[in-house]
């Protein structure tokens, strides 16, 4: 309740958001509540005060942005905005009528993924003239490990973090799960 009436308090109105760095250089924002680094929901009530024109570009971008809140963010940019023009149908009529139409609620981000409907609901009608303000995140998925990769000229570890590209979004975290799973089961000395 705190972050929706804190969205009312300041919808006409420009914010900014203070941060605090920590030792790392890393910045934080310092509010609680609603700010750019909090949950899904909260984030999804933001907006970028001023616009920008709408291109072919950032319509793959949207497009991507909504089928990854749909639950596709594991798969490959290009299966993401498959996905949303093959069920465009679906996203605009969620976009033009959240509360009529609440398939939203089964997406893996149910809140973004019904603001990023809005958005390309919005688009369709308003057309070439489209101007959006809808914040679309990009993630360094593992930034340090990234970082490591890039220092030490890894290609191995540079594919695994996505600093390398490639067709499938890589899950360092999940590669190396399975690794570990698989040592598991292959040494039963480790049972005791």
């Amino acid at each position: 309740m705190k972050t929706l009436n804190m969205a009312d308090k300041f919808a006409d109105e420009s914010i900014w958001f203070p941060v605090s760095a920590d030792f790392r250089g890393r910045v934080y924002p310092v509010p609680y509540f609603l700010q750019p680094q909090g949950p899904e929901w909260a984030k999804s009530l933001l907006s970028f005060q001023e616009t920008q024109r709408m291109t072919e570009n950032g319509r793959m971008w949207l497009y991507a942005h909504v089928g990854a809140r749909w639950g596709m963010d594991k798969k490959p940019y290009i299966e993401r905005i498959k996905w949303t023009e093959d069920n465009i149908a679906l996203v605009r009529r969620i976009g033009e009528d959240p509360l009529s139409e609440m398939t939203w609620a089964d997406a893996a981000e149910p809140w973004a993924f019904a603001r990023g409907c809005m958005e390309v609901a919005r688009m369709h009608k308003v057309g070439r003239d489209f101007e959006t303000n809808l914040p679309i995140s990009m993630d360094a998925t593992n930034q340090g490990l990234q970082i490591y990769s890039m220092i030490l000229r890894d290609p191995v570890a540079a594919l695994a973090t996505n600093v390398i590209p490639h067709d499938i979004p890589q899950d360092v975290y999940q590669q190396v799960a399975d690794k570990v799973r698989k040592k598991l089961f292959e040494d039963d000395s480790l049972y005791g």
